[in-house]
C-alpha cells in the first residue's frame, strides 16, 4: 500500500493501482483505523527521505478529520460509503485526494493547478500562448487543454482535440507532451511540429518541421516511445486498422499552410479536400455520387470565398455543386450551409 501511494504522488500510479488504493482507503470503519493507517505510513515515508514530526502529523490529521467529518455529527464513514452511488463516488475519491493533497503537501509543497481550455470556433484559427512561452496555432473546431502553470511538475502536458501547430519553448529537463484522444502522443523538449487529430478524420498525423519528436503510445502506462521523427517526416496512424507509418515529404505546405489561412492540395483525395473545406468555411457537404470521392485535387487556395473555392474545384474536375441556404433548427438557430456535389452531366 505504501508503494502504491508513493507511486501515486509521483504520478506513476496505474489505473489498477489507483483503484486498489481507493478501495483500501475507503474501507476504514472509523477514526481509530484511519489514525493507525496515517501514523504507520507517515513513519514509513520518513525513513525514505521525507522529514516530519508529530506536530506536522497532527496538523495534517486534523485537516483530514475536518474534511471527511469523522468527528462531526451524522452517519459514520462506513454508513456513508453505502448511502448511494453519488455519495459512494465522492467518499471513495476523497481519501486518496486527502492522502495525496494534504498529507504529502507538507513535504512537496504542491498546490492544485487549474486547467484551462482554449478553442477555435468553426471557420476561425486561434493562437494560444502557453505558460512556458510555447505557442500553439489552433485550426478551426479545435481545442487545447493545459495547466495554468508548468511549475512543480516533471512534464509539460497538454491535451489536443482537432489540429494544432506547436512552437515549443526549449526545456531539456521538462519534456513537452501533446496527448490526443486516439492514444497517440508527441513528446519534445523544444521544436516546431503539427498535430492533426480530428475525431471525424480517418487518421492522426504528426508533421515535424524543426528539431525532433518522439511518438508515444499514451494508452500504455509507461507512455512507450513508438518512434522518432526527423524534420520533413510525417507520422500517420490509421484509426480503423491501427496501421502506423512514417514517410518523408518534400513539401510540407499541405500539412501546415492552414495556419496562414491557406489550403494547399497536392493530388489530395476529394474526401480530404471536402473535410478541410468544411472547417475553413463552416459548412457541411453531401456527395450524391460516391465515384467523385476518388477524384484527386491539386491547387492552392488563400482568400477565396466559398463560392470561388467551389468554382475552382469544379473547373478542374467533373463536379457540379449547389450551396443550400441554411435551415433554422428546432432551437431557432440556423444550421450550417450544405454543399451538395454531383457528377457533371
Amino acid at each position: 500500500m505504501k508503494e502504491i501511494l508513493r507511486k501515486y504522488i509521483k504520478g506513476e500510479c496505474t489505473a489498477a493501482e489507483f483503484k486498489e488504493a481507493v478501495k483500501a482507503l475507503a474501507g476504514f470503519s472509523g477514526q481509530g483505523e484511519l489514525n493507525d493507517f496515517m501514523h504507520k505510513h507517515w513513519r514509513d515515508i520518513q525513513t525514505e527521505g521525507f522529514s516530519g514530526d508529530k506536530n506536522r502529523f497532527s496538523r495534517v490529521l486534523d485537516q483530514i478529520h475536518h474534511r471527511i467529518n469523522i468527528e462531526g455529527p451524522g452517519p459514520s464513514l462506513t454508513r456513508r460509503l453505502y448511502a448511494g452511488f453519488a455519495k459512494v463516488a465522492a467518499i471513495l475519491i476523497l481519501p486518496l485526494m486527502i492522502v495525496a493533497g494534504l498529507f504529502f503537501s507538507e513535504y512537496i509543497g504542491e498546490k492544485s493547478i487549474a486547467m484551462t481550455t482554449m478553442s477555435a470556433p468553426p471557420g476561425i484559427q486561434s493562437i494560444v500562448d502557453l505558460p512556458d512561452g510555447s505557442k500553439v496555432w489552433l485550426n478551426s473546431e479545435s481545442e487545447i487543454t493545459f495547466p495554468s502553470s508548468f511549475q512543480g511538475v516533471e512534464k509539460r502536458e497538454v491535451q489536443l482535440k482537432g489540429e494544432g501547430y506547436f512552437v515549443v519553448a526549449s526545456n531539456k529537463t521538462k519534456p513537452f507532451i501533446v496527448s490526443t484522444e486516439t492514444g497517440l502522443g508527441v513528446q519534445v523538449t523544444g521544436t516546431e511540429y503539427n498535430v492533426s487529430a480530428y475525431s471525424n478524420d480517418p487518421d492522426v498525423s504528426v508533421t515535424l518541421v524543426e528539431g525532433s519528436v518522439q511518438i508515444l503510445d499514451i494508452k500504455s502506462d509507461e507512455q512507450k516511445v513508438v518512434s522518432e521523427l526527423k524534420p520533413g517526416q510525417v507520422a500517420r496512424l490509421e484509426k480503423k486498422s491501427g496501421a502506423f507509418n512514417i514517410s518523408g515529404v518534400e513539401n510540407l505546405a499541405p500539412y501546415i499552410s492552414w495556419k496562414e489561412g491557406k489550403l494547399v492540395f497536392i493530388n489530395e483525395p476529394l474526401t480530404s479536400v471536402l473535410r478541410q473545406m468544411e472547417r475553413k468555411y463552416n459548412v457541411k457537404y453531401q456527395v450524391e455520387d460516391e465515384v467523385l470521392l476518388d477524384y484527386r485535387i491539386t491547387g492552392t487556395f488563400l482568400n477565396e470565398t466559398l463560392d470561388e473555392f467551389l468554382k475552382l474545384i469544379a473547373t478542374s474536375s467533373p463536379i457540379e455543386y449547389e450551396v443550400c441556404r441554411p435551415e433554422k433548427g428546432t432551437d431557432n438557430i440556423f444550421e450550417k450551409r450544405v454543399v451538395k456535389l454531383t457528377s457533371k452531366k
